[in-house]
C-alpha cells in the first residue's frame, strides 16, 4: 500500500508540474507578473500599440491567438518597431499571455 501510495503521489506531482506553466525570463513565483522584450527593430516611429492574448488554465485548457500577426492587426500596425510579451502566472494554475506590437 505504501509503495501504491508513493507511485501516485509522483504520479501526481508529475501531472501538476506542467500545470499553467509559461517560460519566463525572470523565473517564476506564486505570483509572477512580467513585461518582457522580444524583439526591436530600426523603425523608431511608433504611434500605434497591438495586444493579442491567450490563456492558460492547468496546463489542461489553451486559448488565445497572441501572435505577432494578431496583435499587428489589432493596432492596425503595418511597420514593426517592437515587440514585447506580458505574463501573469497565478500558483501555476492560470496564465494570461499577451503580445505587445508597437510600430506604425
Amino acid at each position: 500500500m505504501k509503495k501504491l501510495t508513493i507511485g501516485f503521489l509522483i504520479l501526481v506531482m508529475g501531472a501538476l508540474a506542467g500545470c499553467a506553466a509559461v517560460p519566463s525570463q525572470s523565473g517564476s513565483a506564486l505570483f509572477h507578473s512580467t513585461k518582457e522584450p522580444v524583439i526591436a527593430t530600426t523603425n523608431s516611429n511608433a504611434t500605434k500599440t497591438g495586444e493579442a492574448c491567450g490563456v492558460n488554465i492547468l496546463g489542461l485548457i489553451s486559448a488565445g491567438d497572441f501572435s505577432i500577426n494578431a496583435a499587428k492587426e489589432k493596432g492596425g500596425i503595418t511597420n514593426v518597431s517592437s515587440v514585447d510579451k506580458s505574463v501573469t502566472n497565478i500558483l501555476f494554475l492560470f496564465a494570461n499571455v499577451c503580445t505587445i506590437v508597437r510600430g506604425s
